[in-house]
């Protein structure tokens, strides 16, 4: 991934019968980028490879 490169990674779920998911990173990311453990999006802006 490129220093800048912009990230919207959202995950789908599918067949999920409760009102309650929850999501897990394991490994690390690129420097600047997040993850909302509420939502599984790993967002942000990439700022060194």
């Amino acid at each position: 991934m490129a220093a800048g490169a912009a990230l919207d990674l959202r995950p789908i779920v599918a067949g999920n019968t409760g009102p309650i998911v929850s999501f897990l990173l394991f490994g690390s990311l690129p420097i600047g980028a997040t993850f909302d453990s509420d939502t599984g999006r790993i967002g942000d802006k990439v700022l060194k490879a």
